[in-house]
């Protein structure tokens, strides 16, 4: 994965043979959500981008194509509140 480039990252490929990032190729193009991490199996890529809040996990061939996403639970509720005992500060409660 690199931000070489681009804002919200993408994935590319760098050949064994002569690693560099001049021979690097794009696997998966960069998105319109942040690419935080990526996983390689034998077959597949995992993607984790952070959607807003939340994050989403895509699946792509070792090609770079589409192949659905991972069902993700969705993330805890945490409202801000300000506490009136605290001037300036703000109090974070997640519920579980």
């Amino acid at each position: 994965m690199t931000i070489k480039d681009t804002l919200l990252g993408r994935i590319i490929a760098i050949p064994l043979a002569k690693p560099s990032l001049a021979g690097a190729r794009v696997i998966v193009p960069e998105s319109t959500i942040v690419a935080e991490s990526v996983v390689a199996t034998r077959t597949r890529l995992y993607v984790t981008y952070r959607n807003g809040g939340p994050s989403t996990v895509r699946i792509f061939s070792l090609e770079g194509k589409a192949q659905g996403e991972v069902p993700v639970a969705p993330s805890r509720r945490c409202p801000i509140s300000r506490s009136p005992s605290v001037s300036r500060a703000t109090m974070f409660s997640c519920a579980r």
